[in-house]
């Protein structure tokens, strides 16, 4: 990490912990503004068993190494759980600890970082499970939309 002292900084233009200037006030997207970063601090809103956001989606297309925190159980049927640096628990000292050092090994190992960073971050059955949430979802709205029109009748 030493090597990086001196460029190594965390920004956080939101609205909670902001030390930078805004995405918006830089006049970016938030994947232009991710862009710009090796790691990616993503935590959930909610810990709740199958909530899921964009958050680690957003890290994984601006090609960004997601430090992630949230409930995982639909996760890691799409994201390569290898590929990505976890905090199961903000409450858990341990947890948060092992994303800080493996953060600064990989910073400090080059080759490692590159190891880790290259590794697929989709599963191989990727494809297949977001396929299946579209189909969900479709049936879900297909089911709604045909009880609006049924109950107008």
């Amino acid at each position: 990490l030493s090597k990086f002292h001196d460029t190594l900084k965390i920004d956080c233009p939101s609205h909670i912990g902001r030390n930078c200037e805004s995405i918006e006030s830089r006049n970016m997207t938030k994947h232009e503004f991710c862009c710009e970063y090796i790691f990616n601090f993503c935590p959930e809103n909610s810990h709740h068993r199958g909530y899921v956001t964009e958050k680690l989606f957003d890290s994984c297309f601006a090609c960004n190494i997601p430090i992630y925190s949230g409930c995982i159980d639909h996760e890691k049927s799409i994201f390569n759980m290898d590929r990505v640096i976890f905090i199961d628990d903000f409450k858990n000292t341990e947890s948060i600890n092992n994303a800080i050092e493996k953060v600064k090994y990989l910073l400090e190992n080059e080759e490692e970082l590159l190891k880790f960073y290259n590794q697929n971050i989709f599963n191989e059955t990727s494809l297949l499970e977001i396929q299946n949430y579209t189909l969900t979802f479709d049936n879900m709205m297909d089911h709604c939309m045909n009880r609006v029109i049924c109950s107008k009748e």
